[in-house]
């Protein structure tokens, strides 16, 4: 009986506990809504220095090599929290980004948002030919209209006419080069917290099935006489005229590379990247940095490196990790990658610090332009 009294006695003190626990618990996390509530910051430029958060909604991690940082695309979400990827673990196949362009395109450049849009979409400078003959979505349309100039020249180009049989002339150049597409893409690009509707030009190579046909015995037939390649142009000519190669509709393969919907398409990748690509803070929201170097595997040398904040940048750096809790933080010092860990935790201290990071050189230097750049925010 005395131990049921006990027991009874310490039921009040156990339920008090836990009410004290879930009221801390409840503060905890109601703290930084309380502290960040009417704290609303612009988007910063970036600057020599910057902080840069990539979500998980990318669809891409960042990896830093020899002072250069690229978004690559990843197939699985235990990928972005994979702390051992490397470039050279990557498909060659695998979409991949500069954040160098990334960053230019999120200030409103053209050219590099064009570079954003062709990498995310797979298009490789390889597949481009070496002389290119550039024709803009707008002439493509008014030459398959029937524009009495550029419809000629346009079937030219491809060495086949729009309704898919060949030309009486053969034009080796264009059997081999083709045409590239320019096409216009239009983005949503946040630029300092502002949705804006840019416009860049896209290009992609094109040509027709029976221009590649021909180049295909080009290409497997070494040193090919003038004869040889007159001899296979009309085996393949006639073999498209009398049904026993496929002819191809051209106008209507060129028509679908060029409508909006495709272009819809290509602007989808993009607009998700750069919706998640943030600076956070630049020079003028640190006032200073330090590092510490010790010994790592295979006789590397590692620093951990700490980043002093103004209270601004305290605060913007508390404010996306507590509302996107699970994101990459890329430290770049005059256009080099220094380090790009995943933080899973809620950065709210005034000083935030890199762990593992390699090359002591350039840690070393990256430190002292910090110090330099952030004299004056103290």
């Amino acid at each position: 009986m005395a131990r049921k009294g006990i027991l009874n006695r310490s039921t009040p003190f156990v339920a008090g506990l836990a009410a004290i626990l879930a009221v801390g618990w409840g503060v905890y996390k109601l703290w930084p809504v309380l502290a960040l509530k009417d704290f609303h910051p612009v988007p910063p430029m970036p600057g020599d220095v910057n902080l840069i958060a990539a979500s998980r909604l990318t669809g891409y991690k960042i990896i830093v090599s020899n002072g250069t940082a690229h978004l690559v695309e990843i197939t699985d979400k235990e990928a972005f929290d994979a702390p051992d990827t490397s470039d050279s673990s990557v498909s060659s196949d695998t979409a991949r980004l500069p954040i160098r362009e990334t960053l230019r395109a999120l200030q409103g450049d053209l050219a590099a948002l064009s570079k954003v849009v062709m990498a995310v979409n797979k298009t490789k400078e390889d597949e481009f030919p070496s002389v290119r003959v550039v024709w803009t979505a707008e002439d493509i349309e008014k030459a398959i209209k029937g524009d009495p100039r550029l419809r000629p020249k346009l079937e030219a180009d491809l060495n086949t006419r729009l309704d898919g049989t060949p030309l009486d002339t053969l034009s080796r150049n264009a059997i081999v080069n083709g045409i590239v597409i320019d096409l216009p893409v239009r983005v949503n690009v946040p630029i300092n917290g502002v949705q804006k509707s840019l416009v860049c030009r896209v290009q992609e190579p094109y040509k027709t099935l029976f221009a590649g046909s021909v180049e295909k015995v080009i290409n497997t037939t070494f040193n090919i006489t003038a004869e040889k390649l007159v001899g296979t142009y009309r085996q393949k000519a006639q073999a498209t005229l009398d049904g026993s190669q496929q002819k191809e509709d051209v106008a209507y393969s060129l028509r679908s590379r060029i409508d909006e919907f495709k272009a819809k398409r290509l602007a989808e990748g993009p607009e998700r990247i750069l919706a998640n690509i943030n600076v956070l803070v630049n020079e003028s929201h640190m006032t200073g940095a330090s590092f510490d170097s010790y010994p790592g595997p295979n006789r590397s040398i590692l620093c951990n490196v700490k980043l002093r904040l103004t209270d601004d940048g305290r605060k913007r750096l508390w404010l996306y990790s507590h509302q996107k809790p699970g994101f990459q933080l890329l430290l770049t010092v005059n256009g080099v990658a220094v380090a790009a860990p995943v933080i899973t935790t809620e950065l709210a201290e005034p000083e935030v610090t890199l762990v593992k990071v390699p090359s002591k050189d350039q840690v070393e230097e990256a430190v002292l332009t910090i110090n330099k750049l952030a004299s004056g925010n103290k």
